[in-house]
């Protein structure tokens, strides 16, 4: 289902460079390969070795109530975006405020359908601040009672966030539902929207459970030997 908010329009300045879709489309492969059954993957198969080239604009959110997800971990281009460090705080701080009631809409979809969101996203404008605009996934995912009550996404910028905190209004929005027990994913009226990515070998290592670092700073980072 694709909603393309009223007034966007307004917001849609010639983009200073194409969007780098790379990030959203290694993420989604990681997380393809990951799923059973069509199923949304479990959080402890998350490791971040499977997604090096996505960590800057990735994260983890939590359901914490309807509509409303909270950061667990986010990648470091999610903190320069706030402006401190998005641990705790709600994904709607990245949304403008007029704006808000229909991305938590949308969001709450991506737990209770389980959905796919993907999002294209105008930086609000003003002085100081340059045309940014944005993409970004949203996948589910299930704790270990195999609740679908986690989310892992990525956000690919196209321009400078600059040094103020930048807040997003959503151009448009897709959300697919996605049926469990195939590999197939299509629309509510059941337009066919997306295939599954093949199994990429990198991917198939074994599981293993990757929780925040312990330090102040809690952003992912791939650390090598």
């Amino acid at each position: 289902m694709l909603i393309v908010f009223p007034g966007s329009d307004r917001f849609q300045a010639p983009a200073p460079a194409p969007i780098l879709a790379a990030p959203l489309q290694e993420l989604r492969g990681y997380w393809e390969a990951l799923r059973e059954d069509g199923r949304a993957p479990f959080r402890s198969q998350i490791n971040p070795r499977g997604m090096e080239g996505a960590l800057a604009g990735a994260f983890i959110v939590e359901r914490v109530a309807p509509s409303v997800a909270r950061f667990r971990i986010a990648g470091a281009l999610i903190g320069d975006l706030v402006g401190c460090d998005p641990r705790g705080m709600p994904m709607s701080v990245l949304f403008d405020p007029r704006g808000r009631a229909q991305m938590g809409a949308d969001v709450e979809q991506v737990f209770t359908g389980p959905a796919l969101l993907e999002l294209r996203l105008e930086a609000e404008r003003g002085l100081g601040r340059s045309a940014l605009a944005a993409q970004a996934l949203l996948l589910p995912l299930r704790n270990d009672m195999g609740e679908t009550d986690l989310a892992i996404g990525c956000l690919a910028l196209s321009g400078e966030p600059g040094r103020r905190a930048r807040r997003f209004f959503a151009a448009s929005s897709t959300v697919t539902p996605l049926l469990a027990g195939g590999g197939e994913v299509r629309g509510k009226a059941g337009r066919h929207v997306a295939e599954p990515l093949p199994l990429v070998e990198g991917f198939a290592e074994p599981a293993t459970v990757f929780s925040p670092p312990s330090a102040e700073r809690s952003y992912l980072r791939l650390v090598r030997d």
